[in-house]
């Protein structure tokens, strides 16, 4: 009867990882483009290509509780930093979508900064339980003084507003003027089409 199964090592974690990729490589790859790929001579090469695709699950099980490393890991470190990046500019892009969406930002708004579709924006809306509030009000002669005054201490004008792909200053704008996304949204588009 075979041993039970020891508790799963890190070790054991790394080995099956390498077992995955090598049955990728035999199914994909011949030997030879194989122990290029890994850095092996073409016998052993062969020799995986022969007995992987034989082994049985009882003796696949062996490497489960092992402490034994079958390969080392070496990381490419510029491209783990690479890859950090975009998935940390990614997770903060899709931070600053949903606390727009939250903050009644009209679709127009996502769809220039973020590219968003309709079918997403209603999507997240209903993710996110935001409920539609109907058209934004328009604004006041003191919405729009306010608007101007905050944006003079930010240092822009509109028209530079609208070219920043920068979703905090509008949830700033937001928060400084006490206006709706949507207000905000339609007074700077009103400006552009005014001229």
């Amino acid at each position: 009867m075979a041993q039970a199964v020891r508790e799963r090592t890190r070790e054991a974690e790394l080995n099956e990882a390498i077992l995955r990729y090598l049955v990728r490589c035999i199914e994909e790859d011949t030997p030879a483009r194989m122990a290029e790929q890994l850095g092996i001579d073409g016998t052993l090469a062969e020799q995986l290509a022969r007995e992987i695709p034989q082994l049985r699950l009882c003796e696949l099980q062996r490497f489960a509780g092992t402490r034994a490393m079958i390969g080392t890991v070496r990381l490419n470190q510029q491209a783990l930093s690479t890859l950090l990046s975009v998935v940390r500019s990614d997770r903060n892009k899709e931070q600053n979508m949903i606390a727009l969406l939250k903050a009644q930002a009209p679709h127009e708004m996502l769809f220039s900064l973020f590219g968003l579709d309709r079918n997403t924006y209603s999507t997240l809306r209903r993710r996110h339980g935001v409920r539609n509030t109907g058209r934004p009000r328009t604004p006041t002669a003191e919405q729009e003084q306010k608007l101007l005054d905050a944006l003079d201490q930010h240092g822009l004008n509109s028209d530079e507003l609208r070219a920043r792909r920068d979703a905090g200053i509008w949830l700033q704008l937001c928060q400084e003027t006490g206006m709706a996304l949507g207000t905000l949204w339609a007074l700077v588009q009103q400006w552009r089409m005014d001229g």
